[in-house]
């Protein structure tokens, strides 16, 4: 993730951070196509906390699949695929 320090930003993009910072999201056009969304500290966590459970629950599929399937060995796949 990149930071970005602002120190003078403009008036539009001030008024943009002050509402962000209340918990409003903004969206940033290019050619009145969205590039990016600023959102606050609290909610860029919140949605962190959801895509690593998320990660977990996928994480704990593979082990089960792995569990009641077994794995099968590089010499296997290699032998399957015919790769030297």
């Amino acid at each position: 993730m990149t930071t970005i320090s602002v120190r003078n930003p403009s008036p539009e993009l001030a008024a943009a951070l002050a509402e962000v910072a209340e918990g409003v999201d903004c969206v940033i056009e290019t050619d009145g196509a969205a590039v990016a969304v600023m959102i606050s500290p609290d909610e860029y966590a919140a949605l962190r906390m959801l895509e690593d459970a998320a990660d977990m629950r996928d994480v704990m599929q593979v082990r089960a699949e792995i569990d009641k399937e077994g794995t099968v060995s590089l010499e296997e796949i290699k032998k399957r695929y015919a790769i030297e």
